[in-house]
C-alpha cells in the first residue's frame, strides 16, 4: 500500500503578508498626511515672516513711529512708510514715500536702509531727513548728526556727515552735495514753516500738505514774487495775510478750499 503523505499548511504566513501590506499602507498614509499638513503650515509661517506694515499720513497730519529696533521716525504730511514686521538678520530695510525724519537706533551689525525711488540711503545709526514726494522733481537727504551713504541711480555714491545734504534730480539723474539751512529743512518737526526765496507754487504745495487744504488759483493769475517768512504754529489765515503783504493777491477760504484771485 502506498502511504499517502500528510500535508500540513498554516494560514498564518498568508495573514502575515496581508497585515504587512496594511501596515505599509497605513504608514504611507500617515506620512503623506503629515507632509500635507506641514506643506500647509510652511506658507503661512513664511507669510508672517514677510508681513509688510504700512503707515500713512493724510494732508494736515503728522505721525511719530517707533520701530522694533528702537528707531524713531516722524512722518510729515501726505507721506507713507513701509517696513517688515520683523527685520532680517542682515539689515533693516524700509521704504519711504514723502518726507520723514529718522533717528536710527545704532546697530553696527545691521545697516538701516531706506529706499525712496531712485535713492537708497544706508546708515548704522544717525539722525537725518529725507524729502521724496512723488510729485516733486528732487529728492533731498539732509544729515543732522552721524554719517550716511546715499546711492542714486546712474550717479556715484555720496557719503554725508552732519550739516551736509544731497539733492537728486529725478529727470537729469544728477546728484549734488551742499550745505543747508537747518530751520528750512528740519523746521517742520517743530511745527515751524520757514520759507526762503520760495516761489508761490512751492508755498502752495507746502500749505496744502500742512493744513490739509486745496488751492484754486484764478485762471490767468500769475504770482511771480519769491517769499520769505517764518511761521510757528500759525493759522492758515495768518500765513496767507503775511504772504499777501508782499504780493497783492486776494484769497477766500471756504471749507477745505482756498480760492486765490
Amino acid at each position: 500500500n502506498t502511504t499517502r503523505g500528510t500535508h500540513h499548511f498554516s494560514i498564518f504566513p498568508y495573514w502575515r503578508k496581508i497585515a504587512a501590506v496594511f501596515v505599509f499602507l497605513a504608514a504611507t498614509s500617515v506620512l503623506y498626511y503629515s507632509n500635507f499638513l506641514n506643506k500647509d503650515k510652511e506658507p503661512s509661517t513664511q507669510l508672517v515672516a514677510n508681513t509688510i506694515i504700512e503707515r500713512k499720513t493724510p494732508k494736515g497730519a503728522k505721525l511719530i513711529l517707533t520701530l522694533k529696533d528702537g528707531t524713531r521716525v516722524k512722518l510729515n504730511s501726505e507721506s507713507s512708510l513701509s517696513f517688515p514686521e520683523s527685520f532680517s538678520d542682515e539689515f533693516r530695510q524700509v521704504s519711504l514715500v514723502g518726507e520723514a525724519f529718522f533717528e536710527v537706533a545704532k546697530d553696527s551689525t545691521k545697516p538701516f536702509v531706506i529706499t525712496t525711488g531712485d535713492i537708497t540711503t544706508t546708515v548704522l545709526g544717525t539722525a537725518f531727513n529725507i524729502k521724496a514726494y512723488p510729485d516733486e522733481k528732487e529728492i533731498k537727504v539732509a544729515v543732522a548728526e552721524g554719517k550716511v551713504r546715499v546711492d542714486a541711480s546712474q550717479a556715484p555714491p555720496n557719503t554725508l556727515i552732519a550739516s551736509e545734504m544731497v539733492t537728486f534730480n529725478k529727470d537729469q539723474k544728477e546728484i549734488k552735495k551742499s550745505d543747508f539751512d537747518e530751520i528750512v529743512v528740519f523746521g517742520w518737526r517743530e511745527n515751524t514753516l520757514y520759507f526762503k526765496d520760495a516761489s508761490f507754487n512751492e508755498i502752495k504745495t507746502t500749505l496744502e500738505r500742512w493744513y490739509g487744504i486745496d488751492f484754486i488759483v484764478e485762471e490767468g493769475l500769475s504770482i511771480q514774487e519769491e517769499f520769505n517768512g517764518k511761521f510757528v504754529n500759525e493759522s492758515l489765515e495768518a500765513v496767507l495775510d503775511a504772504l499777501n503783504y508782499t504780493s497783492k493777491f486776494n484769497y477766500r477760504i471756504k471749507g477745505k478750499t482756498v480760492y486765490i484771485h
